[in-house]
């Protein structure tokens, strides 16, 4: 498969959400910490190139995609080799090369590419897939949008100096209808003080992941436009007191054909096998009450919650527990009306 590269907008039309920018350590400070980071490298993969049994797995063509990344990639209708992004990949992607036999389309990026590609030179590994000079921030510099079946990060998201514009990027250069996956550990920059490319923090609140670190904050939710996302748990390499585990996230990138269309003024993307409705005002909302969805199974309400939107993103998405709603009914409350429990019934999506 061949991916068209080209100059392209920051983000697709369609979600009506600006940029967020999140501000990270001065361009010096970052060139120097780069720096220390390929001296890093220098020596690991070293390391690795001496360790025959972990270099088969980081280059051997035939190593399978684990799951859950492989049972994302098999639940698309794919036609041909999928095309699989690495963003922030390092000397040697982690990801597979196969899907089932089938030998995947992988691309890695990462703004010292060129550093380890001199290397792994000097260490007689060859790269098993089309290495990138790029930083997360700068995807759409050197790929069109709509280029890639899967886009993943693993512990990178935390060293870019606008994270938030990192996932942006991710999500542009993802095909509709399929998933961007980032991996960061837990507060990573409390963890190293703040040294280093270590500048920023993700935690979750509730149920949702927030970025931080001790001059601003932002919800993921606003950062990808409302659009629906899950949030795992693993264990850290070295789960203590300090390195509390490892957030994966899952974004689904929502194609406009997954929206229902209501004379409400309210479109909805309702998918109860993986548990998220996605609810986009297209006028009907009312700013001075709060909306609200029901989840239901029969007659039993499997989930339920009272919103509002964020500012001006007129589009937020929800968890439900997957395989368990059977329909969503989403409304707003109008306390106008003598009783205050009064609902304005906007729509019933069922999956």
């Amino acid at each position: 498969m061949t991916i068209e590269v080209k100059q392209v907008d920051f983000f697709e039309e369609g979600f009506g959400v600006e940029p967020v920018s999140l501000l990270g350590i001065g361009e010096k400070a970052r060139a120097l910490d780069l720096e220390s980071e390929a001296g890093y490298w220098d020596e690991t993969v070293a390391e690795i190139a001496a360790d025959k049994g972990k270099l088969a797995q980081l280059t051997d063509p035939a190593v399978e995609i684990k799951s859950p990344y492989a049972d994302i990639l098999r639940g698309y209708d794919l036609a041909e080799a999928p095309a699989v992004l690495d963003v922030g990949c390092g000397p040697l992607s982690i990801l597979g090369r196969s899907l089932d036999g089938r030998r995947v389309d992988l691309v890695g990026a990462d703004p010292l590419s060129d550093a380890y590609g001199r290397i792994l030179e000097r260490n007689g590994i060859e790269r098993p897939f089309r290495p990138v000079q790029c930083g997360a921030e700068d995807l759409t510099d050197h790929f069109a949008p709509d280029s890639f079946d899967f886009v993943y990060s693993c512990n990178a998201l935390d060293h870019c100096a606008d994270p938030g514009l990192a996932i942006r990027q991710m999500l542009s250069v993802c095909k509709p209808g399929r998933h961007v996956v980032f991996e960061v550990c837990m507060n990573e920059a409390v963890n190293a003080a703040y040294t280093g490319l270590h500048q920023w923090n993700f935690t979750t609140l509730d149920d949702h992941v927030l970025l931080w670190n001790p001059g601003q904050s932002v919800l993921l939710d606003h950062i990808v436009g409302g659009l629906p996302y899950r949030v795992a748990m693993l264990e850290h390499p070295k789960q203590n007191k300090k390195y509390r585990g490892v957030l994966q996230v899952t974004v689904k990138k929502l194609d406009e054909t997954d929206f229902v269309r209501f004379d409400s003024g309210v479109s909805a993307a309702y998918n109860g096998d993986e548990g998220y409705v996605t609810i986009r005002d297209e006028g009907a909302y009312d700013p001075v009450f709060p909306c609200f969805y029901h989840g239901l199974k029969g007659s039993e309400m499997t989930a339920s919650n009272v919103f509002r939107w964020y500012g001006d993103v007129r589009m937020r998405s929800f968890q439900l527990p997957p395989g368990e709603t059977e329909r969503v009914r989403i409304g707003q409350f109008d306390f106008n009306e003598p009783d205050p429990k009064t609902r304005n019934l906007w729509i019933e999506v069922a999956h």
